[in-house]
């Protein structure tokens, strides 16, 4: 199991890594991608239901990733992001 200071770091980086590359590649993908995460984080740290604040919305973070991110300088990035989806199946 992680540990919510793993976690953290885990959303720290990918919340990091995810605005570079939408400043460095503008569009929607990047900046999806950090909308979701940071809302995740967001309902975390105000203790809030995901389900509940999705309000009938799904995530699609990790499927943008699988098709976004396959650099050699992507791997800390896709293993964040690989962390927090699995936080997200346990919760």
């Amino acid at each position: 199991m992680v540990s919510h200071k793993e976690l953290g770091r885990a959303f720290d980086f990918a919340l990091t890594a995810l605005a570079k590359k939408e400043r460095e590649h503008p569009g929607d993908v990047f900046g999806s991608m950090c909308s979701q995460i940071s809302f995740v984080r967001n309902c975390i740290e105000r203790g809030k239901s995901i389900d509940e604040e999705l309000q009938g919305r799904s995530l699609n973070f990790h499927l943008l990733s699988g098709r976004n991110l396959a650099g050699p300088g992507d791997k800390e990035l896709i293993e964040s992001i690989s962390m927090i989806t699995e936080f997200l199946m346990k919760y």
